[in-house]
């Protein structure tokens, strides 16, 4: 069996425990400012239709009273590190996809949701966080199961339990079935992943073109990709392609936010500080084009999203592909330059 843990809004519960004051109230963590982004969102943020990826001033909109903590990328990386330590007391196969999220390959374990228990409690009682937890036979159902124990819980989906779990829910609970492809999949009358698994790969690759295969193994509950233990990243960049031209700035956004988060992880990972944001896009007649922007006390995320916009509304077309990377690497072990001027 394989485990999907997951800290819950990771970051704003950190902010949360450090800071007495701020419980029971909505709260973001993101940078205050006309261009700030939503890192991550508290669960009474939620409740006001906040979520992470969206502009702080539409955050603000929707809900005044939010209170809005600056990132600290440092302490969450510390208790990240820290997070990873405890689960290798457990299994020595440990997959870190970001700060709070891991794949545990728990196939030599006893008993499953008993070790997950313990090691959620462990948490609990070490970091004073909560995390929740999904539990199955392949990376996939662990994954969705994880988001289904939210917040603070567990799941646990037995290998003759898969499809009675994944068949009611809807076709968006598809790994890379974002908003494009799922209005593509409902149009042909595909609302739930019952349905997508009835359907033959034929009939799959005419509605959502080379992603089919991969759809209709994951309606039937297959994923046969293993913890891998060595990940490392071999490149500070990362890159998606959508199934089609996006015209979305929320979906863009959250493309983004997601890349910014992984490249983020990387850095603490390398202990490496990066100098330059760069954006790659690819518009929709394959021309591609590379900008960078200089870090100076904005976060990768508002960096990218400031060329990002700025591109968007100097070209006035949808996006083939978005890709963010970083430049000027240093190394944390060395003390930062100050600029004179």
């Amino acid at each position: 069996m394989i485990a999907h843990i997951d800290m819950d809004a990771f970051y704003a519960s950190v902010e949360l425990r450090d800071n007495p004051a701020w419980r029971g109230k909505p709260l973001v963590v993101g940078y205050d400012g006309s261009r700030g982004v939503v890192a991550a969102a508290s669960y009474e943020a939620r409740k006001y239709g906040v979520f992470s990826a969206m502009p702080i001033g539409k955050a603000l909109r929707q809900c005044p009273e939010l209170v809005i903590a600056p990132p600290r990328f440092s302490v969450y990386s510390e208790i990240s590190t820290g997070l990873r330590a405890l689960y290798a007391e457990y299994t020595s196969r440990v997959e870190p996809l970001a700060l709070d999220e891991c794949y545990l390959d728990l196939n030599s374990v006893d008993s499953p949701g008993r070790t997950i228990a313990e090691i959620r409690s462990r948490i609990r009682s070490t970091f004073g966080l909560p995390a929740s937890a999904g539990i199955g036979p392949n990376k996939y159902v662990a994954k969705v199961a994880s988001g289904k124990a939210k917040p603070d819980g567990q799941l646990l989906i037995a290998p003759e339990g898969v499809l009675e779990f994944l068949w009611p829910l809807p076709v968006s609970e598809l790994w890379g079935v974002g908003p494009v492809t799922a209005g593509r999949l409902k149009n042909h009358g595909l609302v739930f992943i019952e349905q997508v698994a009835a359907c033959t790969v034929e009939e799959l690759t005419r509605i959502v073109g080379r992603s089919a295969s991969d759809l209709h193994k994951m309606a039937w509950g297959k994923d046969e990709r293993p913890v891998e233990t060595d990940f490392e990243a071999k490149s500070l960049s990362a890159e998606h392609t959508f199934d089609r031209d996006c015209s979305s700035l929320e979906e863009l956004r959250e493309i983004l936010s997601r890349q910014a988060v992984r490249l983020e992880d990387r850095l603490q990972r390398l202990r490496m500080r990066a100098g330059l944001a760069v954006v790659k896009i690819r518009w929709p007649d394959f021309r591609t084009e590379t900008r960078s922007v200089r870090l100076r006390g904005s976060s990768l995320l508002e960096a990218g999203m400031m060329v990002l916009e700025e591109r968007l509304r100097v070209v006035g077309e949808p996006v083939r592909l978005l890709g963010l990377g970083v430049g000027d690497l240093v190394s944390l072990d060395l003390p930062e330059q100050l600029e004179l001027f």
